[in-house]
C-alpha cells in the first residue's frame, strides 16, 4: 500500500506551524518569568494556556494526516467502508492522543524552564538573553522539527489502522509489514523490522525522529 503522499511537505508544515506557537511560548515564559527571573510566576494556570495554545495547533494536523492516510488506504484497495465512522475515528484520536502527546512535552518543557532558572541563579554574569538562548531548547526549531516527524509518522500510521479496523468489522482481514525507509539513516532499532510482519501491537513510531511506515496486505498475498 502506499505511503503517505508528500510526506516531506507534511512533516516541514507541521514543523512550520510548532516552531512558530513554540517561539510564541518562549515569549509568554520570559515575560511571565520576569527580570529577575521567578519561577513561582509559572503558575499551573500559565501552563494550563500553554498546553491549550499547543493542542489548538497540533490537534488538527495530526487530525489531517490521520484522515490522508487513511484515504490512501482507501484509494489503494477495491472495498469501501462508512467514511463517517472514519472520520470520527480521527477526531477522537486527535482529541485524547494531543491531552496525551502534550503530558510528556508540557513535563519536559517546565522541567528544563525550572532547571534553566536555576542556572540563571548559580552562573555568576548570566543576563535574560543568556536565558532565553538556553530555553531554546524546549522552543526552537529542532524540537519543532523532532515532534513534527515524530507525530506525523504516528498519525499516518493510526490513520491508517482505524481504517483496518472498520475494514474488519466489514469481514475483511489485512495484515501489517514494516518498512524502513531504507536508506543510510535508518536507525539499529527499525532496521531489523524491516518488511517483517507486525504481529503485536508495536507499531511506528517506536522512538523519536522515526519515519518508518506501515504496509497493509491481504492475509493470502503475506509471506514471511
Amino acid at each position: 500500500m502506499p505511503e503517505l503522499p508528500n510526506r516531506d511537505t507534511v512533516e516541514a508544515r507541521v514543523a512550520k506551524r510548532i516552531a512558530g506557537i513554540l517561539q510564541r511560548q518562549l515569549g509568554q515564559v520570559m515575560e511571565e518569568l520576569g527580570d529577575p527571573p521567578d519561577i513561582t510566576r509559572l503558575t499551573p494556570e500559565f501552563w494550563a494556556k500553554i498546553e491549550a495554545q499547543t493542542i489548538e495547533v497540533i490537534r488538527p494536523e495530526l487530525e489531517a494526516v490521520f484522515l490522508d492516510s487513511a484515504e490512501q488506504l482507501l484509494n489503494a484497495q477495491p472495498i469501501g467502508v462508512e467514511w463517517g465512522l472514519v472520520n470520527q475515528r480521527a477526531v477522537d484520536w486527535a482529541a485524547d492522543y494531543t491531552r496525551l502527546l502534550y503530558a510528556g512535552l508540557g513535563e519536559t518543557t517546565s522541567n528544563l524552564v525550572s532547571s534553566k532558572v536555576a542556572q540563571f541563579f548559580k552562573e555568576e554574569g548570566m543576563t535574560l538573553r543568556d536565558l532565553r538562548r538556553e530555553l531554546q531548547q524546549a522552543f526552537g526549531a529542532r524540537r519543532a522539527e523532532l515532534i513534527a516527524i515524530t507525530e506525523t509518522t504516528r498519525a499516518a500510521v493510526e490513520g491508517e489502522r482505524a481504517f483496518v479496523q472498520e475494514l474488519r468489522a466489514e469481514g475483511v482481514q489485512m495484515v501489517p509489514r514494516w518498512v524502513t525507509e531504507r536508506d543510510e539513516s535508518v536507525c539499529p532499532i527499525c532496521e531489523p523490522r524491516d518488511g517483517q510482519l507486525i504481529t503485536d501491537e508495536t507499531f511506528p513510531p517506536i522512538h523519536a525522529r522515526c519515519r518508518c511506515s506501515v504496509t497493509w496486505e491481504f492475509p493470502e498475498n503475506a509471506t514471511g
